[in-house]
């Protein structure tokens, strides 16, 4: 998406990645129970032939997981939705 990785010592941005746009934090985790919740909906999604999204709600806040690769195909159901 056009960003770059901060290199060490770089003060850029706070996040992880330096993006015009974006604010990026990368959190790396030999197990995590989010990615845990997503693994099944993923699951269960390639049994019905569907996009997987975990969708977390806490205190008023909405957060998508989705897998980075189905970007482009739910942009375009969300245009699509748009259109109607």
């Amino acid at each position: 998406m056009g960003g770059r990785r901060q290199r060490a010592g770089e003060q850029l941005t706070k996040g992880d990645v330096v993006h015009p746009l974006i604010y990026c934090e990368v959190k790396v985790r030999k197990n995590s129970s989010i990615v845990n919740l997503f693994k099944d909906v993923e699951e269960k999604a390639k049994r019905e032939k569907k996009i997987p999204i975990l969708s977390i709600f806490s205190e008023r806040k909405r957060v998508w997981v989705i897998n980075p690769d189905d970007l482009v195909r739910i942009s375009k159901i969300i245009a699509q939705l748009k259109d109607d």
